[in-house]
C-alpha cells in the first residue's frame, strides 16, 4: 500500500488538487529517473523550471506533478497539486511523512566518512528488521525531504544523512526528520571556504541534534571539539566511542578488538585502512543506542567492504603484471587525504604510487593545508607523486624531485599520461576533491583491461 494519496497530499502542502484524485508511489524531481505512477515535484531555481517538464513527466508516467503556476501547455491526464512554493511544499510533506510513521529515525552527520558510515549502519541494522537509507548524495534540503517521502510503510529503521556548507543547514534538516539517534563521525578541516574556524565546522555539525526531544547522541571522544558537540547534546543520552578510557565504545585494538558495557568483544574487519575500526565502534554504538544486541551487527560489518570512490582496493591487470588500485577519488579533506596515504603505505609489495588532486572548499588556508600533506607522505614513505590541479601547487613546489613524478593541470591531461606514470607492480592511489577530476584517472585505469 502505497503512503501518498492526493488527499494526503494536498493536507501536507495545503494545495489544491487539479485532476482526479490519485494514489504515488514516489516523489521525484528529475523527469531523466521519474517511473510510472510517480509524483512530480515541479521544483524552480535560478537556471532552471520544472514547471517547463510536466509533458515529459506525463511521457515518462508520472501519475500527477506538484506545481505553483500552471503553464500554458499541461498533460490532461496529468493531475495537478498546486501550492505557493513547491520546494516549501515538499518540505512540508516530509514533515507530514515523519509525523505519520513509527519507523525508528537515525540521524548521520561528520566532515569525513558519513556516507560509509551510513552505508555501514544500512548493513548492520537490516541484521534486526526492515532498513531504508539515503541514496547517493540526497542529504540535503531537497534531498533529505525526498528521502523521507520516499520512506516505505513498511519500514523499521530510516538512516538519513545530513550534509552542510554553511551554518543553519543541518538544523533545518534535523527539525524535518526529527531523528532519535544521531551519529557524528568527526569534525575535521573541511568547507573552510564557508566557515572561520574548524571550532565554527564543529558548532554547526552540532546542530544534528537540535530536531532531538530526547534521544541518543553518538559523540567521537577522540574528537578535539568533542566538549562542544556533547554540550550540544546535553539534553539527550550520550554514547561515545575512540580510544579514550572514558568511552562508551573503547577501541582495544585494531583487529577489532573493543569495551563495552565491561566486556571485551572482537570481530574481524574486511576493510583497509587505520580509519576503520572507529568507524565501526560509531556504527556499533548506533545499534546500542536502538538497544539491540550488538552481535548480528558485528557479523555484518565483518562483511563491509568499501565502495566505489571511497576506498575499494582491487586488482587490475597492467602491462604484463598487475597493479593494486585504491579507489577514494569521490571527495577529498585534509585528514581524509592522509588517511588515505597511511592505507596506501600497507599496499602490495611494490612502488607505492599516489596520484592526488586538489582539495577544494579550504578557504584561506588551503596553500597551507595542501602543502601539509608533505608530511603523511614522507612519514608513510610513498615512493612517488603525482599532483592535480592549481590547488596543489603549494605541495608541488615543497615534494623532494626523487618523489614528484609530475604535475598536471587537470586530470583530463593526467590521464593522457597514465602508460608512462603507472608501472606493473604499483600501488596507486587516487585520492582528491571530486571536483578536481581524479576520478577520471580511477576510469581509465579500469579501462585498460
Amino acid at each position: 500500500m502505497s503512503f501518498w494519496t492526493s488527499d494526503r497530499i494536498t493536507e501536507a502542502t495545503n494545495g489544491k488538487l487539479i485532476g482526479k484524485a490519485f494514489t504515488t508511489g514516489a516523489v521525484n524531481t528529475d523527469t531523466r529517473t521519474i517511473g510510472k505512477g510517480e509524483f512530480f515535484i515541479a521544483l524552480a531555481g535560478e537556471n532552471f523550471d520544472g514547471h517547463q517538464y510536466l509533458t515529459k513527466a506525463a511521457e515518462r508516467g508520472a501519475v500527477a506533478a506538484l506545481v505553483s503556476y500552471i503553464p500554458d501547455e499541461v498533460p490532461q491526464e496529468l493531475a495537478l497539486v498546486k501550492v505557493s512554493n513547491t520546494l516549501e511544499a515538499l518540505q512540508e510533506m516530509a514533515r507530514y511523512r515523519r509525523a505519520h510513521t513509527e519507523t525508528k529515525i537515525l540521524a548521520i552527520t561528520g566532515s569525513v566518512g558519513k556516507t560509509s558510515a551510513k552505508e555501514m549502519l544500512k548493513l548492520a541494522l537490516s541484521e534486526y528488521g526492515e532498513t531504508y537509507a539515503t541514496s547517493g548524495n540526497y542529504n540535503n534540503h531537497i534531498g533529505l525531504p525526498i528521502t523521507l517521502c520516499n520512506m516505505p510503510e513498511t519500514n523499521d529503521y530510516a538512516i538519513l544523512e545530513m550534509g552542510m556548507n554553511h551554518a543553519g543547514e543541518i538544523s533545518f534538516l534535523s527539525k524535518i526528520a526529527k531523528p532519535e539517534v544521531a551519529l557524528i563521525t568527526n569534525v575535521e578541516a573541511v568547507h573552510l571556504e564557508f566557515f572561520d574556524s574548524v571550532e565554527a565546522i564543529a558548532h554547526a555539525k552540532a546542530e544534528i541534534f537540535e530536531g532531538m526531544a530526547k534521544g541518543v547522541a553518538v559523540l567521537p571522544i577522540d574528537n578535539v571539539y568533542y566538549q562542544i558537540l556533547k554540550s550540544a547534546a546535553a539534553h539527550c543520552e550520550v554514547l561515545n566511542f575512540g580510544e579514550s578510557v572514558q568511552s562508551t565504545l573503547r577501541l582495544v585494538s585494531a583487529d577489532v578488538e573493543y569495551e563495552y558495557a565491561n566486556q571485551l568483544r572482537s570481530f574481524k574487519l574486511a576493510t583497509h585502512g587505520a580509519h576503520w575500526p572507529k568507524a565501526a565502534l560509531g556504527v556499533l554504538a548506533c545499534v546500542a543506542a536502538l538497544g539491540l544486541p550488538l552481535k548480528k551487527a558485528e557479523h555484518a560489518l565483518s562483511c563491509y567492504q568499501e565502495q566505489k570512490g571511497r576506498g575499494a582496493v582491487v586488482e587490475l591487470p597492467w602491462s604484463g603484471g598487475k597493479i593494486t588500485l585504491m579507489d577514494d577519488a569521490y571527495n577529498a579533506s585534509p585528514v581524509s587525504m592522509a588517511a588515505a596515504l597511511a592505507t596506501l603505505a600497507t599496499l602490495g609489495q611494490g612502488r607505492k604510487l599516489a596520484i592526488l588532486g586538489e582539495m577544494l572548499e579550504l578557504g584561506e588556508t588551503s596553500a597551507q593545508l595542501h602543502a601539509s600533506m608533505a608530511e603523511p607522505i614522507a612519514q608513510n614513505r610513498i615512493d612517488a607523486v603525482v599532483t592535480v590541479g592549481a590547488g596543489m601547487q603549494p605541495l608541488t613546489d615543497i615534494l623532494p624531485s626523487h618523489v614528484h613524478l609530475a604535475h598536471f593541470a587537470n586530470a583530463e591531461d593526467a590521464s593522457a599520461r597514465i602508460e608512462t606514470l603507472v608501472k606493473a607492480g604499483d600501488a596507486v592511489l587516487c585520492k582528491g576533491s571530486h571536483g578536481s577530476g581524479v576520478h577520471r584517472f580511477v576510469g581509465v585505469l579500469k579501462q585498460q583491461q
